[in-house]
């Protein structure tokens, strides 16, 4: 999995953690939930559509309540019924066969109902009672001063009298008589003339016997007539029978007699989600893109500014483990990638130091045996030409000492300068069938079956004498080792905008964790270590160093059921 996904999906379940926790608050604080936040606006549009039922329902005549439920049906989608609490018995809708809890849902009288006197008219008004004979009459006030406190606690002067006398100003003296008499008697406003409510008869459920009781003795009880704006509209949503329901309360007007009966509006569909009057996802749909956008927004830059420099980090560091030290990483970041850039250019650059400093180092080595084992094979011949019968033998195992360290020497010639001269290689559009009959040529030796099988003509962008060499080197290797087993076969064919071009044999193959190895200097199978069969273990070594500069790359692959098969990339020569 990419980086990306996962940071991507780890982000989604840290939000999906966070709104898991707030719902979690919410329910044991608020007492909310994920239930109550579907159904909450269910119910509100339910309960807008029982209003504006039972306003049509009070214009409409009994006959018609069915066509106004189907009218009602078709245009919300969900089927409408309207039924009387007792029974319950059917009043307008198509005709339906109720589960046995929607009945007991009709049938229960809702709380707000329960316990609930009729309306009456309040008391009229009645006069204030008349003072107790056996309680005596507050002592008068003092005219000289504020009333004491305590006795009777009163901290307060009288107030004043509706007539305006004032007794603390009387200046008449004491015991003259009050001219003014007593106050007159406040008498309480007539009531307002409000026009009587309106009283209808609704038929109530008693128990036998119970006045006002449908089938009883006694005469259907009044009550004032409820509005819609107080009918109280109670709502009840649940599932039965693979349906789901909503029923509301709703207030029944006979538009010919004015009664009113208490009702249920009922309301099915096949599922919730389902239904958009039940539950309307746009809202919510809205709410995840904003919080999609809100993360987008977010984490995107992020996201792709990391992975994008860390694919540039792969990038590199595998092309730095194929040997080319030539590209670099960006150094503007002032992160911890930033940093770790800085380090794999600097990795590169002493890399490169070193690895050309090695095949300079061989190069020189092998140039300078070059001429010792030169004389030294000179003067064997002279002593081949003098030695005895005796001595001939010991001669001949010294000749092929000297012949082996001679070819040691070359193939170090070469390793070196198939990597010294990489970048300097001029590369040029190569047509491969020639130098793959060429190589097959020259190495075709000891009864080898070398077959060139190119059906078209192919170009690559290489250097002719390296891509030569390398294939030199790959026909040879397998000479060595299958040549014996079957043909050996070189195929080119062009791969989109590259060429690959396969070497392969006949042998065992290699060991499959030996495959990767192959390519490494002086690498070889302990089964080859002899002198019969045994390399220096630079052949493949030099094979990787030409084909790399010729801007190619080469791997290999066991065959089946048995064999081996080297891969040669290069990039196609446009036609």
């Amino acid at each position: 999995m990419k980086l990306s996904t996962r940071i991507f999906a780890l982000a989604f379940i840290n939000l999906a953690l966070l709104a898991g926790v707030f719902l979690a608050f919410a329910h044991y604080q608020f007492h909310l939930s994920l239930t109550s936040l579907l159904v909450a606006p269910s119910e509100d549009r339910v309960r807008d559509v029982a209003r504006s039922v039972a306003s049509d329902l009070s214009q409409t005549p009994v006959a018609a309540r069915t066509s106004l439920m189907a009218r009602y049906a078709s245009t919300y989608g969900v089927d409408f019924y309207l039924f009387d609490n007792e029974g319950p018995k059917q009043l307008a809708g198509k005709p339906i066969h109720l589960p046995a809890g929607v009945q007991h849902e009709i049938a229960m009288i809702p709380p707000s109902e329960q316990n609930r006197p009729p309306a009456q008219p309040p008391p009229p008004r009645a006069d204030p009672p008349p003072p107790r004979a056996d309680r005596p009459p507050p002592p008068p006030p003092r005219r000289d001063g504020p009333p004491p406190r305590g006795g009777d606690g009163n901290d307060f002067p009288p107030p004043p009298r509706p007539d305006g006398f004032d007794p603390d100003n009387d200046r008449r003296g004491p015991g003259a008589p009050d001219d003014f008499g007593p106050p007159p008697r406040r008498e309480p406003p007539p009531p307002r003339d409000f026009p009587p409510p309106r009283r209808v008869r609704i038929a109530a459920t008693a128990a036998p016997g119970r006045p006002g009781a449908r089938g009883g003795s006694a005469a259907a009880t009044t009550r004032p007539r409820p509005s819609a704006a107080n009918a109280g509209y109670q709502t009840v949503q649940r599932s039965e029978a693979g349906l789901y329901w909503a029923l509301t309360r709703v207030p029944i007007v006979d538009p010919a007699t004015g009664d009113i009966v208490r009702g249920t509006l009922l309301l099915a569909a096949p599922s919730f989600l389902g239904t958009p009057l039940f539950f309307d996802f746009r809202p919510w749909l809205a709410a995840l893109a904003a919080a999609i956008a809100v993360f987008v927004l977010c984490w995107l830059p992020f996201i792709r500014s990391l992975s994008r420099s860390i694919s540039r980090l792969t990038a590199n560091t595998g092309r730095i483990a194929q040997g080319d030290f030539e590209n670099h990483l960006p150094e503007n970041r002032r992160d911890e990638i930033g940093q770790l850039s800085v380090s794999i250019n600097s990795m590169a650059e002493r890399l490169s130091g070193f690895v050309t400093g090695q095949k300079r180092f061989l190069g020189d080595i092998a140039h300078e045996l070059s001429a010792p084992i030169a004389r030294i094979q000179f003067a064997l011949g002279i002593l081949e030409q003098r030695a005895g019968d005796d001595q001939r033998e010991a001669v001949e195992d010294l000749h092929e000492e000297i012949t082996q360290m001679s070819g040691l020497v070359g193939e170090l010639l070469s390793f070196s300068k198939a990597g010294l001269d990489a970048t300097s290689a001029a590369l040029v559009a190569t047509e491969i069938t020639p130098l793959a009959e060429q190589a097959a040529t020259r190495e075709a030796s000891g009864g080898a079956q070398i077959t060139v099988a190119i059906p078209q003509p192919v170009s690559a962008i290489a250097e002719p004498n390296l891509l030569l060499r390398a294939l030199s080197n790959l026909l040879r290797n397998a000479v060595r080792y299958a040549g014996a087993d079957g043909p050996i076969t070189i195929s080119a064919r062009q791969d989109s905008d590259s060429i690959l071009i396969k070497v392969s044999d006949s042998g065992p193959g290699l060991p499959p964790e030996e495959l990767d190895r192959v390519f490494t200097p002086f690498y070889r199978l302990d089964a080859s270590r002899n002198r019969d069969t045994g390399g220096a273990g630079l052949g493949l070594a030099i094979v990787k160093s030409c084909v790399e500069a010729s801007g190619g790359t080469v791997q290999c692959r066991n065959r089946e059921p048995h064999g081996l098969e080297v891969e040669i990339r290069l990039k196609a020569a446009i036609q």
